[in-house]
């Protein structure tokens, strides 16, 4: 069989000393998985050949030096419905964005530190029919930033996940009536409301990182009615809190909430409900949470397993016992904890 004939073409086993020069003979590829964590640079300028290319999954090395290469022949990969690609780097050179491009893209996961040369808010703008929207990687540049008001047009999203990306208008996210999964960073977008009466029916996962102190007490960023089938809520703050945000106690499915940074207190005096369908609690302080962290409204709380931990995946705290208001909470029957030597109440 002649190289050029090739349709499908999956290396998934991280492959050495592939030949990316040869990307350009294969003209017939409707599918292309390369697994090559060990190749320094991925030059994918070839793949511009592959005009009929439906799916693209590539990852490159995770050391500082790994970088895939996406040249200006990337655009014409009209067909393209599956985007997956991994490196530590990613570089566009001369590609230019466009509503018209990438019309047929349904799963776009693009995981790095770092890019260059595109903008990931223009370059995807005509993507429309997206179900999952995936993008972890800082952009080098973030001036002129057009933003992701397009995204509202995107009716069959199902995951949306702009990690290390500030959005700067969440009003664009309130027709998403399909979205599963949700996450946002959350410098910036003080005095909005991410979820008005009705919106996100089906989310089942959030995740807001660093929350901003200045929605703390705003009941409404997620009113009552909102989100109710939310399942998992992922919290981090970057900064000390007195409490839970308050629009916590407001969600009715709630089932598994964790927190990462320091609280001084787990609820608000004022509340006066808790979601009873917590089931699991997972707190990550950084300090030592103190002994009457539990106390406030403590018969209100009835998580079953609760997890402490002082790490937070990284060696920023210490420890050195468990709130004794924990005996407090009525209905604890699993607890995990990483706290070193630490006394039990």
């Amino acid at each position: 069989m002649e190289i050029e004939s090739l349709q499908y073409l999956k290396c998934d086993s991280n492959v050495r000393n592939f030949g990316f020069d040869m990307l350009y003979k294969l003209s017939n590829l409707k599918e292309l998985t390369i697994h090559a964590s060990d190749t320094e640079v991925v030059d994918l300028t070839g793949i511009s050949s592959a005009t009929h290319l439906r799916h693209l999954e590539m990852i490159g090395s995770s050391s500082s030096s790994g970088l895939i290469i996406l040249s200006e022949g990337f655009t014409a990969l009209e067909h393209l419905e599956t985007l997956f690609l991994v490196s530590r780097n990613i570089e566009f050179r001369r590609v230019s964005a466009g509503s018209g491009r990438f019309k047929e893209l349904m799963r776009c996961e693009i995981i790095c530190m770092s890019s260059r040369g595109a903008r990931w808010s223009s370059l995807f703008k005509g993507s429309l029919n997206l179900q999952v929207f995936r993008i972890t990687g800082v952009e080098e540049d973030q001036t002129h930033d057009e933003g992701f008001t397009w995204i509202e047009k995107c009716h069959g999203l199902r995951v949306f996940d702009l990690y290390n990306h500030k959005m700067k208008n969440l009003s664009c996210l309130h027709r998403l009536k399909r979205l599963e999964e949700l996450h946002l960073i959350c410098d910036g977008v003080a005095c909005q409301q991410l979820a008005p009466p009705g919106s996100f029916p089906n989310l089942k996962e959030l995740k807001l990182d660093s929350f901003p102190e200045s929605l703390q007490l705003d009941p409404n960023f997620i009113t009552s009615s909102a989100m109710e089938n939310l399942k998992t809520l992922h919290l981090s703050f970057a900064t000390a809190r007195d409490h839970l945000p308050l629009f916590v106690t407001s969600l009715p499915s709630l089932k598994f909430l964790t927190v990462e940074g320091y609280m001084r207190n787990l609820v608000s005096t004022t509340i006066t409900s808790f979601p009873s369908s917590l089931q699991e609690l997972h707190l990550y302080s950084y300090e030592q949470l103190p002994d009457d962290f539990f106390a406030i409204q403590a018969k209100l709380i009835t998580v079953q397993c609760l997890l402490l931990s002082s790490q937070q995946g990284k060696d920023r705290g210490n420890w050195q016992k468990i709130p004794a208001s924990i005996s407090l909470l009525p209905c604890v029957s699993s607890l995990d904890t990483d706290v070193g030597h630490a006394s039990r109440p």
